[in-house]
């Protein structure tokens, strides 16, 4: 069910919103008469990387009333809490401009869409406002265990995750291991466990083997992914 509020912008998220957003939005009113806003009402985040759910994202619309009376902002239709919005001023006369600052959040991989109306008094059709944005998990390297306990000569299997923001990424990573001496390692085939063709990032899993030979001692196995700026270091203990 749609709600009302004044002034506040929520969304809802949706598919990839098609090119229907145009550089000027209108609404007809009941007599048949046309409010005109100019500029743009649509607008594109890019690509933005999920490391914060916390982490709001700006932007701010300028649209200059360019109608022949005032129009005043009566507010805003909206489905869901994560995107707030002020408009200023709400009273706009002809030729004046209307400030509509936008925040959002996004909280999971994949297409972002909103679509929020702007309602004008005495005009039945809203305006609409189009954002979007294809979010993306960071890439990382983690290893699925807390700690890395061997016994000599007894092989040690480490099951090891690569996070890639490479849209639909059909290609296993190349995983470099650095060990101290006297450890041997081996690496296992990579599965891709998250993602696809068409996805904005995809998660891939392997199982690291990390065997300690007689007269080692503890120490650290350097994990890296070339080309990728990601780096993970596993404490090893022998006992």
């Amino acid at each position: 069910m749609m709600r009302t509020r004044p002034l506040i912008l929520t969304c809802v998220v949706v598919g990839v919103l098609g090119s229907a957003a145009a550089l000027v939005g209108w609404v007809t009113g009941a007599q048949g008469q046309a409010v005109r806003l100019d500029g743009d009402v649509s607008y594109d985040f890019g690509e933005i990387v999920l490391s914060d759910k916390s982490k709001l994202y700006e932007h701010t619309f300028r649209l200059v009333n360019a109608s022949r009376g005032y129009l005043h902002v009566e507010g805003v239709t909206s489905t869901c809490g994560c995107v707030g919005v002020d408009a200023e001023p709400k009273s706009i006369a002809p030729g004046e401009s209307l400030t509509v600052n936008v925040k959002i959040a996004v909280h999971k991989p994949g297409q972002f869409g909103q679509l929020a109306a702007m309602r004008f008094a005495g005009y039945a059709q809203p305006v609409q406002l189009t954002l979007q944005a294809r979010v993306v998990l960071p890439e990382a390297l983690t290893a699925l265990i807390d700690e890395v306990v061997v016994a000599r000569d007894t092989p040690r299997r480490i099951p090891v995750q690569y996070s890639s923001r490479s849209p639909g990424q059909s290609a296993p990573p190349q995983l470099k291991v650095l060990t101290p001496n006297g450890y041997s390692s081996t690496t296992g085939e990579w599965m891709r466990v998250s993602g696809g063709e068409a996805a904005a990032s995809s998660r891939w899993q392997c199982e690291l083997t990390i065997e300690a030979h007689e007269g080692d001692s503890s120490g650290d196995v350097m994990l890296e992914v070339p080309g990728a700026d990601v780096h993970l270091t596993l404490p090893v203990r022998v006992r």
